[in-house]
């Protein structure tokens, strides 16, 4: 058993000086006037973290996946820092569902490391210097596990051990529970965090899986768009609310803009429903492309 023990360097972000300018939250003017910040340089400070050794079987040496390499797959899950983000939403914490942003981010089904470091930092300091914005770092996607139908016959043979077509999936990704909720359908979790959408298209590859995806929830809820760039990065956070099991009534997105060098800026607001002219970030920030 080869035991890899992974330590991520983070940075604990403070509140620096604050600029402010006065401008519209939106810019059809029905919105009340909102003090948007210039950027801000968070104090750095470095913080210390419990670093947690990750499993990795001998056997998975001896599988391929064209989605990442052992070595990309022995970094999840990664060191937490404390970051005031480690509340459980839909079986998942938020340091978890940031990992998964991290993936999406990536387009991969594990994230890069580098894009990782850039997002915990940077929520962390949005979190920081916007205390009273409960959402930054809430809207994320992921899910707990992976479900996966398939006929009968196929269920009892993977049961029971006996079907070998998903034994390196379940060795390289390294699932540490099947469950069997429903009759026709398995549940499989893992020890690692991975962008589940990703993963399920490899499971249902597998001969007789008909259908794999991750296990949601139903109805709507806030979302997070990050678009990256070589120095500036774009988070649009979309407070959603009203009703959201049944779809969300209610959308205000807040845009913020955050620096390769550590500074964070806060630069607009636009309610869905109540502003008439889509602001310039908003039409270009919030895409399916960059939306999660």
């Amino acid at each position: 058993m080869l035991r890899i023990l992974v330590c991520l360097a983070v940075v604990a972000v403070g509140c620096g000086e604050q600029h402010a300018t006065v401008g519209a939250a939106g810019s059809g003017g029905a919105a009340p006037q909102e003090a948007f910040t210039d950027f801000l340089t968070p104090n750095d400070a470095p913080t210390d973290l419990d670093c947690l050794p990750i499993q990795v079987p001998l056997d998975a040496f001896d599988c391929e996946t064209p989605l990442a390499t052992v070595d990309e797959l022995a970094v999840t899950p990664r060191c937490w820092p404390d970051l005031d983000l480690d509340t459980e939403w839909f079986g998942q914490s938020r340091m978890e569902r940031l990992e998964v942003l991290a993936a999406r981010v990536s387009g991969r089904v594990v994230a890069e490391q580098g894009v990782y470091d850039r997002i915990i930092r940077d929520v962390g300091a949005l979190r920081a210097l916007w205390p009273d914005l409960g959402f930054l770092g809430e809207y994320v996607p992921g899910a707990a596990s992976l479900l996966i139908e398939t006929d009968r016959d196929t269920r009892d043979q993977m049961r029971r051990g006996n079907y070998d077509a998903w034994d390196c999936l379940n060795t390289l990704f390294r699932v540490k529970e099947i469950r069997s909720p429903r009759w026709t359908i398995l549940d499989l979790s893992f020890a690692g965090t991975y962008d589940l959408r990703v993963l399920a298209r490899e499971y249902a590859k597998l001969p007789a899986v008909q259908r794999a995806y991750p296990d949601g929830f139903a109805g709507d809820w806030g979302d997070i768009c990050v678009t990256p760039g070589p120095d500036e990065w774009h988070y649009v956070f979309d407070e959603a609310s009203g009703d959201c099991p049944s779809g969300c009534i209610d959308h205000t997105y807040h845009h913020f803009v955050t620096l390769a060098t550590g500074e964070v800026k806060r630069d607009g607001i636009f309610e869905y429903h109540r502003d008439a002219q889509r602001p310039d970030w908003f039409t270009k920030y919030v895409t399916k492309a960059v939306c999660h």
